[in-house]
């Protein structure tokens, strides 16, 4: 595939880190599948890799919202005690 920035050079595909700020946090992918121009060095995330991780955060932010109208009461769990098992010598 040619470079559209350049026009001389040729995509190579690469695995780069992929940063981008998500609800005021950070969010790192540290190998995000792309192509590299091997002439000017222009990069370019692959679109699948880019749909996929849309979709993974919308379903994440819909979750938190989902989350945010359930009761506010909290739910008591009983939690079963935790015994060691005893072996005799």
């Amino acid at each position: 595939m040619n470079c559209e920035h350049c026009h001389i050079g040729h995509f190579q595909s690469t695995r780069v880190p992929y940063l981008q700020w998500h609800q005021g946090q950070i969010m790192v992918i540290p190998d995000a599948p792309a192509a590299s121009c091997d002439i000017c060095g222009r990069m370019e995330y692959d679109a699948v890799f880019l749909f996929k991780l849309d979709y993974l955060l919308d379903q994440l932010s819909t979750h938190a919202q989902n989350s945010e109208t359930a009761p506010s009461h909290p739910i008591l769990i009983e939690q079963a005690r935790w015994q060691p098992t005893r072996r005799s010598r």
